[in-house]
């Protein structure tokens, strides 16, 4: 359900920020997933995804709670996730 969803997307966010990477690349993912989405990546693939997308949150509104979770962060804590990124070469 997309409720599950949701619960995904939280989850995964907290692993990545207890893990000490950065949650951003959910960020990421969703705006690849987003790609193959609208068919820009050339093929079949986009209805595929589509399909498999249609019982799922809007990948827009999913990238939109990510954006606003990071801005939410304390500013120290986005700090040092940006520097273990830049670190890490991300």
């Amino acid at each position: 359900s997309r409720a599950n969803e949701y619960e995904a997307d939280d989850v995964s966010w907290t692993l990545l920020l207890a893990a000490g990477h950065d949650p951003r690349a959910l960020h990421s993912f969703f705006r690849k997933l987003l790609r193959l989405h609208s068919g820009k990546t050339g093929g079949n693939k986009g209805s595929v995804v589509r399909g498999m997308l249609s019982t799922h949150p809007a990948t827009e509104e999913r990238m939109q709670v990510l954006e606003r979770r990071w801005s939410e962060l304390p500013d120290i804590q986005r700090r040092r996730i940006e520097r273990t990124a830049s670190m890490r070469g991300g």
